[in-house]
């Protein structure tokens, strides 16, 4: 399909967007466990 380079852009863009999900979901949580 791609080549590696295009295939790298992706995966590095899907490991930030997990990441940035991971910390919002760890926000929440942290939060929800504080005022609980």
């Amino acid at each position: 399909m791609g080549s590696t380079a295009e295939d790298l852009t992706m995966v590095a863009a899907g490991a930030t967007l997990v990441s940035a999900v991971v910390a919002v979901v760890a926000g929440i949580a942290g939060v929800a466990s504080l005022s609980a």
